[in-house]
């Protein structure tokens, strides 16, 4: 068992007809030594950081920025890589910021928010998880990426 969270490795089995002429009709698998140190480097998933480490990182940007550096602090991403993918996906075809889809949902505007669309946002509405995760930011949030400054509206 590894030591680390590894990556899902998705592959397919070559059946016996299909290796004659590849490199796998060379090896002789009885034989084969794997280095398991660096196949957990290469595969391990990648480790997400806590609140605090990111509001340490928009400080020391914020820092930077202040001291005169001429790029701008980056922006601030808390939540997995596909629900950020997704929800902006999602987001940008409403076409509107997120304080209107805010105000939209609030005021009940039919006509901005028509029943798909306000089912396509329940989908979208974040877990309890994603939501304390951008909730317990403390640093700057204006540093925070588009769909975490929506999941705090």
């Amino acid at each position: 068992k590894p030591e680390v969270p590894m990556r899902s490795f998705f592959w397919s089995k070559i059946k016996d007809d299909d290796i004659d002429g590849t490199i796998w009709e060379e090896l002789d698998d009885a034989h084969v030594e794997l280095d398991l140190a660096t196949l957990m480097s290469q595969f391990a998933k990648n480790k997400q950081k806590t609140p605090e480490e990111l509001a340490e990182e928009a400080k020391k940007a914020a820092e930077k920025a202040a001291a005169g550096a001429a790029a701008k602090p980056k922006e601030v991403t808390l939540l997995d890589g596909k629900v950020l993918q997704n929800v902006g996906i999602a987001l940008a075809k409403y076409r509107m910021p997120a304080a209107q889809i805010r105000t939209a949902i609030l005021e009940m505007d039919e006509v901005k928010l028509d029943l798909e669309k306000l089912n396509s946002l329940y989908s979208l509405a974040p877990t309890a998880e994603e939501l304390t995760t951008v909730k317990e930011y403390d640093g700057d949030k204006a540093l925070l990426g588009k769909v975490e400054r929506f999941f705090l509206q």
